[in-house]
């Protein structure tokens, strides 16, 4: 077939690709993969795509076919599969040929075009394309606008595959000269900055010689100064915001993070002003269009409506102005000019109309806002951060001072709010969220800046909410407000609170979630009478802070209960915490509200299944009710019916709704049991709720409804074992039966995760009647743990043959030194050095146990000689090798590792005691761990992470006096560990 034909063939299936048909376009496909074996086919694809007579379209279908064929064929494997293997000489063609496409005056082409050889440059170069950089330099130096840009496009393309690896001072001169002749577009020049900084800091990052350093800072230096020159220079007839922004965020950012840079970057200090003044007409325009008297600014090959490169540019100004705060030596530069920055930061944090109305429209937006994590107004977000992190790195007195004068300018001096003014409450709403963000800095200073009175300012604030129409600025003001709740007059308090109770009530959503969070913060204020909240929070002021609470009681709970069911659940859960806030003021008006609490939990529980934040909100509820004096007993008493009957009838609509209710149900259940506050009701759960418990874990193999009920039967045996001594030895046969049901060997091994927790609660609930099973119980757990891969599970089973080992002794070493083990020896040897040796425990109790039982070990080995363990050996890994070692040595050599270990960590903790306290007006939505069941708490004396440090330390000191610890040092330690180990005892202890 001739060329001719085939480029016929080839623009009729192009045709036909391009086509609405289906069945042609299926026709088509077909015969393009046929011409794929004709060797013409990509160098009649190039002579398509350069064909000014042929229409755009199909120029443009041809490249994508071509970039398909090289993707595909270009690198290929002959695996005695039949596809297309393109001949050395045609890739020479291709090679030849391709780079006359980077001068198209088309873009798509252009772009096509640069990303086809970016990908050939990526196999082929330098091996099999060793004239490549040659040709891009010739094609920088050309004379065609065009067919530059498209060069500096294939250099952009060619950056994921680190093809360029070095500058160069040729590839310099011709980036530079392109990048400082305005000749070229904005965009184009754009790329070289970005082109430039990459090469030149990628060479000066791996870079070791100190000449070549040199010349590069030179060159940085130069290429710096160019750009400051741009910076400097006035807005051009077309604009320059990309040109600019790309300076500041492409260069100069990437700079100030390069060690080695240190000329340029002084040189980047130097143009603060510069930046300063183009943030500052940035302010002025941005004020225009805040003020409807403008659009956003435009740069001239924008899209008008969807502008970027304005605010993008302004972004990268202020991300410059972070980087440089955040550097001590640097951050000097920044404090003169410091007021001058809160003034744009507050400028931008102003919002538009058109967001304004979002906010109203959309109440996930507004809470996306609130909550910073606002993907549309992501300027916002970042400054509200970004005012946060400069207080890290200035004195308070300075944020203090600068921040009010520039609070000061931007309101002209006058704190009146006009709520019927768009322009003048959108500049108050942001002046309030730079406070709102900034309030620990007001609360701290005893004294207010001549500048600013930020409490005569709230004053005004707080007196025009009765008027205010505008509700974005009436939330703030409510927020910020209750951020100071503290430093505010009782009566002051008085008059916000019933604001808040209003706009619990209000139709507008902005509304209601601003309550609901201004309320959380005078809930933190009262729970916490000692602060940090200045003088100006005395403790009376607290006081008559709480009395005010008390006074709008009934209204705030009210109107808490009915707004629930109509928020956004990213707020859903601070409204349970404000409800047990208040609940937990007083006592005895809250068992006046008790009849309306009841089936608000209920409800929510059932509507939240999936939800464990709302749930361990309604579990923090629960137990502060249950431990109210006056109605305790009513709650418990009145929950427990509905909650069993969502454990045996749980009416969801799928299996994972039924047994997410059964799970929540359960959960619920431990609480109540964990918390019951009367005889009464724990024989009201032992009579109504056991057996419901003992079914569930027995019938229900789902994961969660396991763990919830292992946890309610922990709570059982440790709150409600007192009433198993009617009928003793029925329930310790029920119990069992539950413990090996779940030790079955058809039983997912998950649910034995808590199996441990289980075992360890019945040991404490039935005592001696509980060792008598003894034997059957630890062959079905050793049948069980030697098949289990879960470390979880692993971890359980260990925790209670270290719990055997510590309070049973001679019993289970006796009873182990009879089973057989997984190998045929006895079954001793094997859980203790799996007990030993396991490194995965994650619980307080599990690492006491395991130091407790070391040490036991030790004792036993070295003082009464016991024979069962002298004997034993394990298999331990060393140098590369697995070897036996003797019990004894591994013992020792585990307690001196964990000793020195913690010895280094505290000397750590130490030396890095500059931590940062939480703000207490941070409002906290993460989830709030629970842990099943803590372990600790079965012991008399509550078991902590230092208890254990404690434990260890204690017993060290003690065995270095004894004869045997030089002798054991001196056996399994090196001369390092030995002299490190010696160092950390006191100089009295002395060594035999």
């Amino acid at each position: 077939m001739s060329p001719k034909n085939i480029k016929n063939n080839i623009l009729t299936v192009i045709s036909g690709l391009m086509c609405n048909d289906d069945n042609l376009r299926r026709v088509s496909e077909d015969r393009r993969k046929a011409l794929e074996f004709t060797e013409e086919y990509a160098l009649i694809l190039i002579d398509i795509m350069m064909d000014f007579g042929e229409p755009i379209e199909e120029r443009l279908m041809a490249s994508i076919l071509l970039k398909q064929y090289i993707v595909a064929y270009w690198e290929i494997e002959p695996e005695g599969k039949i596809q297309p293997i393109i001949p050395c000489e045609i890739k020479d063609k291709i090679k030849k040929f391709l780079p006359a496409g980077i001068g198209d005056s088309n873009r798509q082409l252009k772009l096509s075009t640069a990303h086809i050889m970016a990908h050939i440059a990526a196999l082929d170069y330098p091996d099999q394309w060793p004239n490549m950089m040659n040709l891009v330099q010739q094609m920088l130096q050309s004379v065609s606008k065009e067919v530059v840009e498209g060069t500096v496009l294939f250099l952009r393309e060619c950056l994921p595959y680190n093809i360029v690896t070095e500058l160069g001072p040729t590839l310099f001169n011709c980036l530079y000269e392109i990048c400082s002749n305005e000749k070229y577009s904005t965009n184009t020049r754009a790329t070289v900055i970005s082109l430039i900084t990459i090469f030149l800091l990628s060479d000066l990052e791996h870079n070791e010689n100190p000449a070549h350093d040199e010349i590069l800072n030179e060159a940085g230096k130069k290429f710096c100064g160019l750009l400051a020159y741009h910076l400097s220079q006035p807005y051009s007839q077309h604009s320059d915001f990309q040109l600019k922004a790309e300076i500041i965020g492409g260069a100069f950012v990437q700079f100030l993070y390069c060690d080695k840079a240190q000329e340029p970057v002084q040189l980047i200090l130097s143009t603060l002003p510069i930046m300063l003044e183009i943030l500052s007409k940035c302010a002025a325009e941005y004020l225009q269009v805040i003020g409807c008297r403008r659009t956003m600014p435009v740069d001239a090959d924008e899209d008008d409506h969807n502008p970027k490169f304005f605010l993008k540019l302004v972004t990268n100004i202020f991300a410059l102005i972070q980087i440089i705060a955040t550097d001590k030596n640097t951050c000097k530069r920044l404090s003169p000019i410091l007021s001058d920055i809160f003034y744009s930061i507050m400028i931008f944090m102003t919002i538009t109309p058109d967001i304004e109305q979002e906010f109203i429209e959309d109440e996930h937006s507004y809470c996306a806002d609130e909550f910073n994590n606002m993907v549309n107004n992501k300027l916002r977000t970042d400054l509200k951060i970004m005012l946060c992190e400069l207080t890290n790195h200035f004195t308070t007195e300075k944020i203090h001072i600068s921040l009010s004068m520039a609070i000061n300018k931007i309101l002209s001096g006058s704190y009146e709010i006009k709520p019927n003014d768009s322009f003048n409450w959108r500049v108050n709403e942001s002046v309030m969220c730079t406070i709102g963000c900034l309030s620990d800095i007001f609360k701290s200073q005893p004294s207010h800046h001549e500048s600013f009175n930020i409490y005569a300012y709230l004053q005004n604030a707080s007196m025009i909410v009765s008027q205010c129409r505008n509700v974005i600025l009436l939330a703030r003001i409510m927020l910020v407000v209750g951020r100071f709740s503290c430093c505010m007059s009782s009566e002051q308090v008085v008059n916000h609170l019933s604001t808040i109770c209003i706009n619990l009530r209000s139709d507008q959503h902005v509304l209601r979630n601003a309550a609901i969070r201004a309320l959380n913060f005078h809930c933190q204020r009262i729970s916490n009478l000692h602060g940090n909240c200045s003088q100006h929070a005395s403790e009376g002021m607290q006081k008559q802070h709480l009395q005010a609470l008390v006074d709008v009681f009934n209204s705030l709970l009210e109107s808490l209960i009915n707004v629930a069911e109509y928020l956004n659940p990213m707020i859903f859960g601070t409204t349970i915490m404000n409800i047990c806030e208040i609940t937990n003021l007083n006592e005895n008006l809250t068992s006046n509200f008790a009849s309306r609490l009841i089936p608000f939990i209920l409800n929510t529980l059932a509507k939240n299944t999936h939800n464990a934040l709302i749930i361990n909100r309604c579990k923090e509820l629960i137990v502060g009710l249950s431990k109210n004096q006056f109605c305790g007993e009513y709650v418990q008493s009145s929950l427990l019916p509905p909650l069993l009957n969502l454990i045996s009838n749980p009416c969801g609509s799928t299996d994972v709704d039924r047994t997410e209710e059964q799970a929540v149900g359960l959960y619920i259940l431990s609480v109540l049991t964990e918390n019951a506050s009367s005889e009464a009701v724990k024989d009201a759960l032992m009579m109504q709720g056991f057996m419901f418990v003992i079914n569930s874990l027995n019938s229900t193999k789902d994961m969660l409804v396991t763990e919830m009920g292992s946890r309610c039967l922990c709570m059982y045996l440790l709150k409600c074992h007192m009433h198993f001594s009617l009928n003793e030895r029925s329930t310790l046969e029920t119990v069992l039966g539950v413990i090996y049901n779940l030790l079955e060997p058809g039983r997912n091994e998950l649910a034995c995760k808590h199996i441990d927790k289980i075992v360890i609660c019945a040991f404490k609930a039935f005592g001696d009647k509980f060792y008598q099973h003894n034997e059957k119980l630890v062959k079905c757990m050793l049948s069980k743990c030697n098949f289990s891969q879960s470390i979880e599970v692993k971890e359980s089973f260990n925790v209670i043959f270290l719990h055997y080992f510590c309070y049973n002794y001679e019993l289970i070493t006796s009873l182990l030194n009879k089973v057989p083990g997984p190998t045929g020896e006895s079954a001793l040897k094997h859980v203790l050095s799996t007990a030993v040796t396991f490194k995965y425990l994650g619980s307080n109790y599990g690492k006491y146990l395991q130091i407790l039982v070391l040490c036991q070990m030790l004792e036993g080995t070295l003082l009464r000689e016991d024979a069962r363990l002298k004997s034993i050996h394990f298999t331990e890994l060393v140098d590369g090798q697995q070897k036996e070692v003797s019990m004894l040595s591994y013992i020792f050599r585990s307690l001196i590792d964990k000793f020195l270990l913690q010895v280094k960590n505290q000397t750590v903790q130490d030396c890095d005691s500059d931590t940062q306290s939480q703000d207490d007006d941070s409002e906290v939505e993460d989830l709030i761990t629970d842990q099943l069941i803590d372990l600790c708490t079965v012991l008399d004396e509550p078991i902590t992470q230092k208890g254990v440090e404690d434990y260890l330390n204690n017993y060290m000191h003690m065995f270095a006096g004894h004869a045997s610890f030089k002798t054991l040092a001196d056996t399994y330690l090196d001369e390092n560990q030995r002299q490190r180990l010696y160092s950390c005892f006191s100089e009295g202890v002395q060594y035999y």
